[in-house]
């Protein structure tokens, strides 16, 4: 946002008396004539993060505390061109403030800038190695849900841009918190458990740490790609009277509501019709018959009750079709599945720390023969960049797919809870999916969050404990 300036009101009250009103008036008026001059749209939010960032640096190094950290060789990703904007921004305030800021400061300072979005732009370049793990991320999520998002230019772009973000954002330790986040957990289980898979193996190229107010903000990039994807919804009419009534009911449809596409029948039709490719049925008669479909009956001049009827049909066809929350397991042929990844290897026990459960379910794993060398350190690496507490007193610690022989799922049933890196947990399952069975991921993501909620996972122990039973029955009877 650009035009009038805007007081720091965020800093009146907290900071004054610690930072003094000058300085906070000083880097007011010089970040306003900054954005300005070159054209940079901002939030009072991210203006206010970066005058703070810049006055706590000064306030530190005027008591002797120096950043030591060499910022300079972590942030490889692009040649930096933002560092001279800030280099001259900084030098612009160097005599106000009396302070030199050294190179570590101002990569620190860039950092955040970049990570805030300033200076991000439609024609930026990234290097082809950053492309191809953007694309890679965007390819699992897909095959995982078997769904092409690798053809969606506009997903590509937005998530090039916001991951160059995140990666900046993490690398100076600073996190952004998402209002949305239980929203988005909660209205597209399914989707952000699978992104939030693959995100794992995507940070682990660049060390990073993230929480899981970014997997929100990067699963909200590809529901909107679903979104996007959305097909005209298609409405059977089916009137007895004649080509010219019908032709008018179609019509008053496609006026009101232009992404229905309405297709024509009589009564005599539609019993030998197949209608899998129709969302709801309008009709100026009384259909006797019931139907699968929607069945709405309408006037030939439809009335103002009527289209508001038809818009609501219309919405909940939408959200029908493509509310990625609605792609649970449903059919027996997933369940079975899920069944034959556990096998046997279903344990209960009590451990003292996350170390000693990982370190047991790893065991077992190389046991069976399912892992490569280096598969345990690929799963520590990644509990230690995010933690892979799931939900509901739930973990799922998982490595990288290279490693993997056979695709598994060892589970484990705690006696009591656990603590797993600040969360309790009573059920850890160890996963590890090849490469090559990637488009199996959504259907053990959506199973698993079927079987929990936010605060328990009282299905899941209850399914894990009477596979236990029939696993342990079967044995005995053969």
């Amino acid at each position: 946002m650009t035009g009038e300036p805007r007081k720091l009101i965020f800093f009146e009250n907290q900071f004054t008396e610690w930072i003094g009103s000058q300085r906070m008036s000083v880097i007011h008026d010089k970040l306003i004539d900054f954005f300005v001059r070159n054209n940079f749209s901002y939030s009072d939010e991210s203006l206010n993060t970066l005058a703070l960032t810049i006055l706590i640096i000064v306030k530190r190094a005027a008591n002797n505390h120096l950043l030591e950290e060499n910022l300079k060789q972590d942030l490889k990703i692009t040649n930096l061109a933002e560092y001279p904007l800030i280099y001259n921004l900084l030098n612009c305030l160097k005599d106000d403030f009396k302070h030199n800021f050294s190179s570590n400061e101002i990569f620190l300072i860039t950092s955040i800038f970049i990570g805030l979005g300033f200076g991000l732009k439609n024609s930026m370049h990234f290097s082809q190695e950053f492309k191809l793990k953007v694309a890679d991320l965007i390819n699992s999520v897909g095959r995982a849900l078997e769904i092409d998002f690798i053809s969606d230019e506009r997903l590509f772009h937005n998530l090039e841009l916001h991951l160059y973000q995140l990666i900046y954002r993490a690398k100076s330790n600073f996190q952004i918190k998402n209002p949305l986040l239980k929203d988005i957990r909660n209205k597209y289980p399914s989707l952000f458990a699978v992104v939030w898979l693959f995100v794992n193996q995507f940070i682990e190229e660049y060390n990073i740490k993230i929480t899981l107010d970014e997997v929100a903000f990067i699963t909200l990039h590809f529901q909107t790609s679903l979104d996007r994807s959305i097909q005209t919804i298609n409405a059977l009419i089916v009137c007895p009277n004649g080509i010219g009534t019908s032709a008018y009911v179609k019509a008053q449809i496609s006026k009101f509501f232009p992404n229905i596409s309405a297709h024509l029948a009589n009564t005599r039709d539609l019993d030998i019709m197949t209608l899998d490719n129709f969302d709801f049925i309008l009709s100026t008669v009384s259909l006797k018959k019931n139907y699968k479909l929607p069945v709405l009956e309408v006037s030939t001049l439809i009335n103002f009750n009527e289209l508001k009827q038809i818009s609501e049909l219309y919405v909940r066809s939408l959200y029908r079709k493509y509310a990625i929350q609605d792609l649970y397991i449903n059919q027996q042929q997933d369940v079975m599945y899920i069944n034959h990844l556990i096998g046997q290897n279903i344990f209960q026990g009590n451990f003292k720390s996350y170390l000693d459960i990982l370190n047991f379910l790893i065991g077992k794993a190389n046991e069976n023969g399912f892992i490569e060398k280096g598969f345990r350190e690929s799963v520590l690496k990644r509990e230690k960049l995010m933690s892979t507490y799931l939900s509901g007193k739930t973990a799922l610690p998982h490595g990288n797919p290279s490693l993997v022989k056979k695709s598994f799922l060892i589970a484990l049933v705690l006696s009591k809870d656990t603590d797993w890196q600040g969360k309790m947990v009573n059920v850890v399952l160890l996963l590890g999916i090849k490469s090559s069975d990637v488009s199996h991921s959504q259907k053990l993501m959506s199973f698993l969050m079927d079987k929990i909620n936010e605060n328990e996972n009282k299905d899941l122990r209850n399914y894990l404990f009477q596979l236990k039973e029939v696993k342990l029955n079967a044995k005995c009877f053969f």
